[in-house]
Parts: C-alpha cells; sequence; structure tokens
C-alpha cells in the first residue's frame, strides 16, 4: 500500500511504479475478457485512469490488484452493456423500416 499512499502524496514515481507492476497482469486480463488487442489497450488505458483518478476512495480493504481487476471488470461490463443497447437500437430502426415480416 505505500505506493498508493506514495501517489496520494504526489509522487510521480509512484504512479510509474504502479503501472509498471500492474500493467501486464492487468492486460492479460482484459486480453482474456475482450480478445481483441486494440480494445484491451483502451480498456486498460481507462482502468488506470479510473484508478488514478479514484485513488482517494481506495479504502486497502483488498490489494492494488485486486482493485484495479474490479475497475477492468466493471469497464468491460459497461461497453458489453453499451454495446448491447446500441444493436437494441439498430434492430428497433431495421423493425421500424420493415414493418411487414418477411417470409
Amino acid at each position: 500500500m505505500a505506493r498508493v499512499d506514495l501517489y496520494l502524496q504526489g509522487k510521480d514515481s509512484a504512479l510509474e511504479e504502479i503501472i509498471g507492476r500492474y500493467s501486464q497482469i492487468i492486460y492479460r486480463y482484459a486480453y482474456a475478457l475482450i480478445r481483441n488487442h486494440q480494445d484491451t489497450e483502451d480498456l486498460v488505458q481507462e482502468a488506470f485512469i479510473n484508478a488514478f483518478r479514484g485513488m482517494p476512495r481506495f479504502r486497502k480493504e483488498s490489494s492494488l490488484g485486486t482493485w484495479l481487476h474490479q475497475i477492468v471488470y466493471r469497464k468491460f461490463l459497461d461497453k458489453q452493456r453499451a454495446e448491447l443497447s446500441s444493436l437494441k437500437v439498430r434492430f428497433h430502426v431495421l423493425v421500424a423500416a420493415n414493418p411487414k415480416p418477411v417470409v
């Protein structure tokens, strides 16, 4: 937890240490969920941004790694929900454009 405390005190080296220690682990976890390198890179970047912005709220009840994994998983679910919502909208537009069933 020392890295978190150092980061909260404004030590830039702590940020680099956290990214260095967890980036590969988090990337592998995200890739296992997504299976696309570009989307994985985007998700990992967003997760680290969220983590550093939320660091003051990190309660240290779990390890930093566990917390980062949870952030990645929540970001993944958010993206899945957004994709599902987009598919529903496209489906409704398609149905509205073709009101008669095709037989």
